[in-house]
């Protein structure tokens, strides 16, 4: 908050080093409003320029829901903030585009900022401006909007609501990873995990998911097939992970050199694989080669008949 009344200060000490060098050729009103530069009291001012009043609203409403995203988000604040000294800059304006790319992506994961709208802005002043110089027009676009601390707190709530969802989640996706009794849930954890991956802003919490991720990958090299003989011609294959069974909904590939009528289908949570060896010799290659392709991996395993 108090980053955000020093930027302000610093806008208006600019503004004045600077207003001699542009031509002012239209503005909204005869005389700026007494509000600009005055955020507080319940209200946020915004000031951007652009080409075009259209993209001063644009702009207006990013500045908007990135002010009102590092009120009520502090670990994002503190993020950004950070990232900022690693980039070790003065461009105050590369760091102001990187945060509005960041909270754009994270305001759309908090869909209660959806509330905020340029029709509840109070006030607006703008001017149509001309470098001295360039003699390039644009727009300086300042905005009044209301937002008190009542407000403040409730969306605040509402984040520290959803936050603590995304955070359990996550906790029970790293418990989950000892008790796997179905792949599904290898597919549905890495869903999830990119969608954390998402929503999360700090540095802290990003690395945890990343080393989750890490943990789920590394399932698909404890994973194996087995089969047994159930009756003649035909075998029980499964997918086992970590030497016990889990259940998958992917079906297999089956080819042999010598066995015809090949079939597999879901059983019991594995699969029943049945054939006919009439016409297989012993002399002959009498296997079925099974091919399990689970996306990240694909698995191989030979079934040995018996004739």
């Amino acid at each position: 908050m108090k980053r955000f009344f020093c930027l302000v200060g610093l806008a208006l000490l600019t503004l004045c080093v600077y207003a001699g060098s542009y031509k002012v050729l239209e503005k909204s009103d005869r005389r700026a409003p007494e509000w600009i530069g005055e955020t507080g009291n319940g209200y946020i001012v915004t000031e951007v320029s652009a080409q075009t009043l259209g993209e001063c609203e644009a702009k207006t409403l990013d500045e908007l829901t990135s002010y009102i995203l590092r009120s009520i988000a502090v670990n994002l604040s503190e993020n950004i903030t950070s990232d900022k000294t690693k980039q070790r800059t003065d461009d105050e304006v590369s760091y102001t585009e990187t945060f509005v790319k960041q909270t754009k992506m994270r305001s759309a994961q908090l869909p209660f900022l959806s509330d905020i709208s340029l029709s509840k802005v109070s006030d607006v002043y703008w001017e149509k401006r001309q470098d001295k110089k360039t003699k390039e027009v644009s727009y300086m676009y300042s905005a009044l909007y209301p937002f008190s601390e009542s407000q403040m707190r409730t969306l605040r709530n509402k984040f520290e609501a959803i936050d603590k969802e995304k955070v359990d989640k996550l906790s029970s996706l790293q418990q989950q990873l000892s008790s796997i009794t179905d792949f599904q849930q290898i597919k549905q954890a890495e869903a999830d995990l990119d969608e954390l991956l998402g929503y999360f802003f700090d540095d802290v919490r990003l690395a945890q998911v990343r080393n989750v991720q890490k943990l789920y990958n590394d399932l698909y090299n404890q994973m194996s097939l087995h089969s047994e003989w159930v009756a003649k011609d035909t075998y029980q294959c499964q997918l086992m992970l970590q030497g016990r069974k889990i259940a998958c909904a992917v079906m297999p590939r089956l080819r042999a050199k010598c066995a015809t009528q090949l079939e597999v289908i879901s059983l019991d949570g594995g699969y029943r694989v049945t054939c006919n060896t009439l016409d297989c010799l012993p002399e002959e290659d009498n296997t079925i080669d099974v091919t399990l392709s689970l996306g990240k991996k694909t698995l191989r395993y030979k079934i040995t008949l018996i004739i």
